[in-house]
């Protein structure tokens, strides 16, 4: 198992107990960084993430890191949300339900509106035309991107 492997094990276990979820884990090369790289460990949580919730969790899992054998090189570590405009996967779509979205078709059609139902073959979205509700449905397999939004 390589290192990044083992990190990802053990940063999910310690995201379960706090009740968030592991986005991504990866080493990058930052050029703020004199030497070594950073690892970066993006968190979610349905309903967002807040300050407090990165902070547990990178008290936890630092010293876990520091006993790892495996990581016997200078390295950063930055533990964050994902952003709050950020692309997200078909499989993520059961924790968004109330999120607001910009859903893209493969016959490049938007859609800017609010998720609020899905199921395993489309999913419906409420927005506003002049002022007035309106609810259209996509099929998951019509899905060629998914982006989270910040409403105004």
């Amino acid at each position: 198992m390589e290192v990044i492997d083992k990190i990802k094990e053990l940063s999910e276990g310690i995201a379960k107990d706090l009740n968030l979820q592991v986005f991504k884990v990866y080493f990058a090369e930052e050029e703020e960084v004199v030497e070594g790289k950073t690892l970066h460990i993006e968190l979610t949580k349905e309903g967002g993430i807040d300050l407090t919730d990165v902070t547990n969790f990178t008290k936890i899992i630092n010293p876990l890191l520091d006993e790892m054998k495996e990581l016997d090189f200078e390295y950063s570590l930055d533990c964050s949300s994902p952003g709050a405009e950020r692309f997200v996967n078909i499989d993520e779509l059961p924790g968004l339900v109330k999120q607001f979205l910009l859903v893209t078709t493969k016959t490049d059609v938007e859609v800017l509106g609010t998720l609020i139902e899905r199921d395993d073959e489309k999913i419906i979205l409420k927005y506003f035309v002049k002022g007035k509700p309106t609810k259209t449905t996509i099929l998951i397999a019509d899905i060629k991107s998914i982006q989270l939004r910040i409403k105004f």
